[in-house]
């Protein structure tokens, strides 16, 4: 009995061990876990700036234009309105790398698609976007770039003409590199 006595006894004090070194082992886990997520990097390429030139105007209404930055940076709403042939406005949008991690711009989603969608580009006739494509452009964190965007009334040859009503969504694609 003394025998199974002691033999329980060192079960029991050998268990108590484990389940202390299993908890320190835990602990330690958990602080090194809080560690890395507070210096956890972050990465973020977004919309910081909407810039619209001085619009330029062709009749006697001057070319108006709505915009704000949406998906928390990601995007870019617009709805712009041309008056009158030779109308035209221009927007300077400024993108930033605002994280940490070297990251590139993969893709810019136009919605519609006015520059390379005939279907939509007819939608919009005589107007026509113009946009510099930045596509595939990597950014150091903190790095900018720079897109602009030209919204124009062509020149017709008939006399009756119509306003112009142009809604217009850009939206950035990025990824880390």
């Amino acid at each position: 009995m003394k025998k199974n006595k002691k033999k329980n006894q060192m079960l029991v004090t050998a268990l108590s061990i484990g389940i202390i070194i299993i908890t320190l082992c835990f602990l330690v886990l958990l602080m090194e876990y809080n560690k890395l997520k507070a210096g956890a990097s972050s990465f973020k390429i977004e919309i910081t700036k909407i810039e619209r030139m001085t619009p330029i105007k062709a009749g006697t209404i001057s070319p108006k234009s709505n915009e704000s930055i949406t998906d928390n940076g990601l995007s870019l709403d617009m709805s712009v309105n041309l008056y009158h042939p030779n109308d035209e406005i221009t927007y300077i949008v400024t993108v930033k790398n605002t994280s940490d991690i070297k990251g590139k711009i993969v893709n810019i989603i136009s919605q519609p698609d006015y520059i390379d969608n005939e279907k939509y580009l007819l939608d919009i006739y005589p107007a026509k976007i113009v946009m510099n494509n930045i596509s595939g452009k990597t950014l150091s964190p903190g790095e900018s770039a720079t897109i602009k965007i030209t919204f124009s009334y062509g020149n017709i040859e008939s006399e009756t003409y119509n306003a112009i009503n142009i809604p217009y969504k850009i939206s950035l694609l990025t990824q880390t590199v």
